[in-house]
């Protein structure tokens, strides 16, 4: 942390001069300031110069139940931080004046905090792509404010900073962690591994970043929304990154939601394809929600990135030590398999499956999945597409399955044939895959709705991916 040495002013006169004519010297009294690291200060933290007569007000709905306010005009606060972007987080109201801010003495639009209602901790300014480094910020109450106010209060409710350089990379790797996750120790310690073994074992140039949907002074990144992660994702990939995992869910990763056009137009889904396809996908609706590519557009909507995630949300009700405790078996498990290459036989590890539903059945992929190197097995024909037949080839063990199924987040719809009647088997779900642990290295899910880990409200659900990617043994 680099320590700034700034000049004592030779009086107070002469500093209030330089201030009200627009211009600034450093703060009066001030010999030592200390550039904060990226993170989230408190409106009291000591990191933050307050000039004049700033009145501490106490409210639960403030950060921390506290923050700075004042009214009279030249009264100014001053900040310094190391980093690519500067939050202030302040309140809206009926009272709320005008404010200037000047970001490394250069002076910025003007912040008007009026708000017909109360709202508090607002982002009331926000910068970014600032040069990686120490910045200046300093913010002035000007005396002025909205007609429709009746006041000309200014406050500092919390600071929010940061951003990490991004360096030029060759076959870059992008870990995102839900910060929740990554601040409990035993997590830590199997994700670092993780990214250990992406680098000395797979030859990637990983990095690990982490982030939050609120203000935390644990988080590398602070992303409110689908785009603002985005945006973190794409700087990395301009930077020479390919792919990236996500490890952690809502409501510590911001989801991106996109509304069906065809088949079950309407129906709202997750898609992490939003984070890789580099692309813009255009407007979203008034809910925040993105539309489902149409046949017009398909082109754009293809990754320029390799990317999954690996999350435990959906079957922990909730509990972040409950998910940490199967995220931390599944990287053990990921550990295992990269040093002792699996648990599977060297018979099953030198074959594959298919395995389709009548309504794909039509389609042979054998040729194109015989890249695999291994011998393939096929179940194309309707009579033995079923429940059992499922259940048998997953304990069978494989070292590929590409399964293809009509299914819910809950389970499959098998399409079963007895004495030329068809009928629908809803009996495979998420239990049962989970009560016999198959024996898989990787699985194509070709399920429709089976990986849905959320549901439209930002709530975690229980999903038949989830079942798969946990409980398989590798």
């Amino acid at each position: 942390m680099k320590k700034f040495k700034l000049l004592t002013s030779v009086s107070l006169v002469l500093c209030l001069v330089f201030q009200l004519a627009g211009f600034h010297v450093p703060p009066f009294g001030i010999t030592d300031v200390y550039a904060a690291s990226s993170g989230i200060v408190d409106g009291n933290d000591t990191s933050i110069y307050y000039a004049g007569n700033w009145s501490e007000v106490s409210n639960q709905n403030y950060y921390n139940g506290s923050t700075k306010v004042s009214s009279r005009l030249a009264d100014f606060v001053y900040f310094t931080f190391t980093g690519t972007e500067f939050t202030w987080i302040g309140t809206k109201g009926n009272n709320m004046g005008i404010a200037r801010i000047h970001v490394d003495n250069i002076t910025q639009p003007i912040v008007d905090l009026y708000s017909p209602t109360q709202l508090y901790q607002q982002e009331l300014f926000k910068i970014t792509g600032l040069p990686y480094g120490e910045h200046e910020v300093l913010i002035d109450v000007i005396g002025n404010k909205n007609p429709s106010s009746s006041g000309y209060n200014v406050d500092i409710d919390a600071f929010k900073f940061g951003g990490m350089p991004i360096s030029q990379v060759n076959n870059g790797f992008l870990v995102v962690v839900a910060s929740g996750l990554y601040n409990i120790s035993s997590v830590k310690t199997a994700i670092d591994a993780y990214v250990d073994d992406t680098i000395n074992i797979e030859n990637y140039n990983t990095k690990l970043i982490t982030v939050n949907t609120v203000p935390d002074a644990t988080a590398d990144y602070i992303c409110e929304t689908p785009s603002k992660l985005k945006t973190v994702i794409k700087d990395h990939y301009d930077k020479g990154y390919v792919g990236f995992v996500l490890i952690g869910s809502s409501p510590y990763i911001p989801t991106p939601y996109v509304v069906a056009n065809g088949d079950g137009a309407g129906s709202v889904y997750p898609s992490d394809l939003f984070y890789a396809d580099m692309d813009d996908w255009g407007q979203q609706d008034s809910y925040g929600r993105y539309s489902e590519a149409t046949v017009g557009n398909l082109y754009k909507y293809a990754p320029e990135m390799f990317y999954g995630r690996i999350s435990a949300a959906g079957s922990t009700n909730g509990s972040l030590y409950a998910e940490a405790i199967k995220v931390i078996d599944y990287l053990n498990k990921l550990h295992d398999f990269r040093i002792n290459q699996g648990n599977l036989t060297p018979e099953q590890n030198s074959r594959s499956l298919v395995l389709k539903d009548d309504d794909w059945s039509m389609f042979k992929e054998n040729n194109t999945m015989s890249n695999l190197g291994t011998e393939m097995y096929t179940v194309y024909d309707n009579s033995l597409s079923s429940s059992e037949t499922l259940v048998s080839e997953l304990q069978r063990g494989y070292k590929f399955i590409y399964e293809c199924f009509h299914s819910s987040n809950i389970k499959h719809y098998i399409d079963e044939y007895s004495n030329d009647q068809c009928y629908t088997d809803t009996s495979f779900d998420y239990n049962v895959v989970r009560s016999i642990n198959p024996k898989v290295n990787y699985i194509n899910l070709f399920n429709c709705s089976s990986c849905k880990n959320i549901d439209s409200n930002d709530n975690p659900m229980d999903n038949l991916g989830e079942a798969y990617l946990l409980t398989a043994i590798m």
